[in-house]
């Protein structure tokens, strides 16, 4: 019974070691390639949309106007 017990946990601990020994990633079909980054540019070109007249007797900063 010990010796039953000794390999059935014997066997265990070799294939617990068996599952954390691989470091690389690996597929069924051999090893996963590295995901490439996308490029990305992050230069953007502003363009006025609206405009709108206040009058003379408002000046810039005084109102607050947004589009609906």
């Amino acid at each position: 019974m010990k010796s039953l017990r000794f390999t059935l946990i014997l066997s265990l601990l070799i294939g617990l070691s068996a599952c954390g020994a691989s470091t690389t990633k690996t597929d069924f079909f051999g090893e996963v390639e590295k995901a490439k980054r996308p490029k990305v540019e992050t230069s953007t070109r502003l363009q006025r949309n609206w405009r709108v007249n206040l009058g003379s007797s408002i000046k810039p900063g005084q109102a607050s106007i947004s589009p609906a």
